[in-house]
């Protein structure tokens, strides 16, 4: 069974989370090879990056992801928090702004976007 890019990101995400780069960059070419140029892809690199030190290239990942996110909570949510992680704070600020965050009213989102 073949995973969808959403299935791919997440996945990425839990070996990230616990420090699986190999698993993590295995994601990251089947998300190239699936779906190049989405913001999962550029998360992923921009987290692997980040994680082997190549600043320059995970700047880079988080901004194209942020130039690609599109209206939805969750996809923002997350691009603003790698935003924050590479130091891009004015981008994270403009990425928060965007009207899919504005207007969300549910408990969970609110706490996740206090973060």
């Amino acid at each position: 069974m073949s995973r969808s890019p959403e299935q791919r990101w997440v996945r990425a995400r839990q070996y990230l989370a616990q420090g699986q780069l190999a698993p993590a960059k295995a994601q990251l070419d089947a998300l190239l090879a699936q779906a190049p140029g989405q913001v999962w892809t550029n998360l992923v690199a921009a987290n692997i990056a980040l994680r082997e030190d190549r600043m320059r290239e995970a700047v880079r990942c988080a901004l194209d992801a942020a130039a690609t996110a599109p209206e939805d909570p969750a996809l923002l949510s997350d691009t603003a928090q790698v935003l924050l992680d590479v130091g891009e704070v004015p981008a994270a600020r403009e990425c928060l702004a965007r009207p899919a965050l504005a207007q969300a009213t549910e408990a969970s989102w609110l706490l996740r976007l206090s973060d």
